[in-house]
């Protein structure tokens, strides 16, 4: 397993919010997708679908807002729960 995968995204906002999310771990949202979370070379969180059909790609914001093509959708950090399954450990 290589290092980059045992990665935690430990981070808080000004506001509290704890964000810690782990690299290469698979988290679900309420509507049933499920994404990858990601550490990007410059520190950006980024999740990706898990659905070969959807080439989707989710950044997390400093207020622990999920953002889709640079705009604010519904979900936020609070949403995800770890399904205890790790995806593909390096970004894409």
């Amino acid at each position: 397993m290589s290092t980059r995968s045992q990665i935690k995204i430990r981070k808080s906002n000004e506001h509290g919010v704890n964000m810690n999310l782990k690299n290469g771990t698979i988290y679900q949202l309420p509507n049933g997708r499920e994404l990858v979370a990601c550490i990007t070379c410059d520190n950006r969180t980024v999740l990706f679908s898990l659905n070969p059909s959807e080439s989707l790609m989710y950044q997390l914001n400093p207020d622990g807002r999920l953002l889709f093509e640079g705009r604010l959708t519904a979900w936020e950090i609070d949403d995800l729960e770890d399904t205890g399954r790790v995806g593909a450990p390096e970004c894409r």
